[in-house]
């Protein structure tokens, strides 16, 4: 099992990206996790193929303020559901346009970190934290120790 955040775009803001690799460098004591830089779109608006083949080997979870409202224990389910399946879990971020709506299509679940809009870089390092700390949870972790 492997977890990764699909980012639409470089991360512009240092203290966002910082922020977001060490949780995931963290997160990577329990379970292979990683952010890739990849657009969601072609220029003519249309699902890049490199998403299509990335999800093509696992589960996809869009990030939506239109998703299912979830909590840090959904991510620790989640994580253990996948982890028993055998399966990769994928989470998508869509950005300043959202995303191409075939994207629904090849992901199942679509969720929400907050009933606020968030800005995505921000989101990058809400999911990232939440990640590190359902993979340390589900390792026995004292993950709120540090």
């Amino acid at each position: 099992m492997r977890l990764t955040i699909l980012f639409p775009h470089k991360v512009k803001n240092e203290l966002f990206r910082q922020s977001a690799e060490q949780y995931l460098l963290q997160a990577t004591r329990f379970v292979p996790a990683e952010m890739a830089v990849q657009p969601l779109s072609d220029r003519q608006g249309r699902l890049h193929s490199g998403i299509r083949t990335r999800l093509a080997g696992g589960a996809g979870i869009v990030l939506s303020e239109h998703g299912k409202a979830v909590d840090s224990d959904w991510f620790l389910a989640r994580l253990e559901r996948a982890r028993q399946a055998g399966q990769d879990l994928h989470f998508v971020i869509g950005d300043a346009d959202g995303y191409p709506k075939e994207l629904e299509t090849l992901c199942r679940e679509r969720i929400a970190l907050s009933p606020l809009t968030l800005p995505h870089e921000l989101a990058l390092v809400v999911l990232a934290e939440q990640i590190w700390r359902a993979a340390a949870r589900a390792a026995g972790h004292p993950y709120h120790r540090g």
